[in-house]
């Protein structure tokens, strides 16, 4: 690890580690204003890369949380599928994300 300002984890007294996380929260994915997988990974690399060589690096999340309203849902008269379709992209993001970000 490159900076000690990072979460320290103590265990059993003998050594710190640091651990990096990156916390994703509501990204009411909506199919009506729509933003593709691809554009959601690559703005996330762009701010990974850019704030990399600050004084106070970011660095690699060893741990990625993605939590809140994760889809937009629907409505009571919009067909059930729509929320599958939903969260089956949103499934997608979240394994292209693991492979691009950890």
């Amino acid at each position: 690890m490159q900076d000690k300002n990072w979460l320290a984890v103590n265990t059993n007294n003998k050594k710190t580690e640091y651990i990096a996380i990156l916390h994703i929260s509501d990204l009411h994915r909506n199919p009506l204003q729509w933003v593709s997988n691809d554009a959601l990974l690559n703005s996330l690399e762009y701010d990974f890369h850019r704030y990399s060589g600050e004084p106070l690096p970011i660095p690699k999340p060893n741990l990625i949380i993605v939590s809140g309203d994760i889809v937009k849902g629907i409505q009571e008269d919009e067909p059930l599928d729509q929320i599958k379709l939903q969260y089956n992209e949103a499934a997608k993001n979240d394994d292209s994300m693991k492979g691009r970000m950890l």
